[in-house]
Order: C-alpha cells, then structure tokens, then sequence
C-alpha cells in the first residue's frame, strides 16, 4: 500500500462510497504509520496522488459530515477539474461542495499558504521532521530552512487569521450558487473554539462570499465549526 501509486477503492471518483469505508481505511493507516514512521512521513507530506485526495478534499467533506452530526453518509469525488470537488449524502441531505485549505500566511513569506506548506512537506520528508513557525524558504544549497525561534501569540494570531481570508480570496472568483465551499483549516484546533470563530467571520468581513450557497470552516479532530449561513 505504501509503495504503489495505485488508488484505494474508496478514493476512486464518481463512485460512491461510505464514510465508514473511509474510517476503517483510516484504521489501517494509523496502525501502519505506529509501525513505520517513514510511512507516515510519506502519507503526511502527500507523496503519492491518492495521499494529496485524500488530506485535501476528502478530509474537508468528512469533517463537515461529522459537524452536522450525520452518523453515516456518503460521498462521490467528482472528475478532477470539475466545479464541484466532492458531493455529499445522508438520506434525503446532500451537499454539493468545493473544498480548499487553509493555513497561516507569515510575515515576509509567500502570500499564498500551499506554497509554504509545499516547501514544509519537502523539508519533512528530507529530514523526517519539521518544527518551528514559517516561513520556509529554499537556500541556494537547495536546503529548505524556517523560523525555528519563539514568536509571539500576536504574530502567530494574525498568520492563521490571514490564512482563512487568503483561502476565500482565492475561491472569490469561482463561485457558484448551486455549490457551498469548505475551507478546511489546517491545524487550527490549537485555538479555542472562540477564537477560530472570530477568525471566520474576519474572513467573511474582508471577503464577502455571496456567490456560494454557504461557506463551511472546519478542522480536525477535536472538530471546529462555523457555517456562514
């Protein structure tokens, strides 16, 4: 499993398949990465096309299924490239949804957090570690450094609240009235629920997302959640 690029039947797209499916794959996976920790670097970092579908639209549509408290459901990944990411069901409830990430946007590093966190997954699956803040940079040696020194809770606020405004930017011109976007935050659990909430709703002052159904916020366990409407 860890060594092939061929996909797991429940990522396969335009098939439905069980979030229970997913949870039991899930099962295998933790018990492999307590096994093998250069697995679990590799699953972590994406290095195989499934791994990335996996962390950057199924995990979004499971967090929501789990937030409106669904205890089975479905989903279907759509063709890539389509409009809709990912389409979800539970009985008569369904969800057709986009799905983007978010994550903090340091001082004096890229604007955009997919390529920070492009340069973390490179420099985890080098070294088999990453700590420390962004952001990441490529020296001319090719070696990926970061800021490793205490920052200050201000500092650290404003990089993940301008990682949620950036991730609507970016989505504000692909709106579309018969979809809801999810913005899966990534390790934003750290804060108190409280504070991610205030941190969605600056992001929906500064970027007014009309053009979708609804916006979702969410994150991973222990779940938070905030709908825009």
């Amino acid at each position: 499993m860890g060594s092939t690029d061929q996909t797991p039947n429940h990522l396969m797209r335009n098939h439905w398949h069980r979030f229970s499916e997913f949870d039991a794959f899930e099962s295998v996976l933790r018990e492999q990465c307590r096994q093998d920790s250069s697995y679990r670097t590799r699953l972590v970092s994406g290095s195989e096309p499934w791994m990335k579908l996996r962390s950057e639209e199924v995990f979004g549509a499971l967090h929501l299924a789990r937030a409106l408290g669904w205890q089975e459901g479905e989903y279907k990944i759509a063709e890539a490239n389509a409009a809709m990411d990912i389409e979800i069901r539970d009985g008569p409830n369904s969800h057709r949804l986009q799905i983007t990430t978010a994550g903090p946007v340091w001082p004096k590093g890229s604007s955009h957090w997919g390529r920070d966190h492009k340069l973390q997954m490179e420099q985890l699956r080098k070294n088999g570690h990453s700590s420390g803040w962004g952001p990441f940079r490529r020296l001319p040696s090719g070696e990926i450094v970061n800021n490793e020194s205490a920052i200050s809770r201000s500092i650290r606020d404003n990089a993940y609240r301008c990682g949620l405004t950036n991730a609507l930017s970016r989505k504000s011109t692909h709106q579309s009235a018969d979809l809801e976007l999810v913005v899966e935050a990534v390790d934003y659990q750290v804060w108190e629920p409280e504070t991610f909430i205030s941190f969605a709703r600056h992001a929906l002052d500064a970027i007014p997302m009309q053009g979708f159904a609804a916006v979702h916020f969410v994150t991973g366990e222990p779940a938070v959640y905030y709908r825009s409407r």
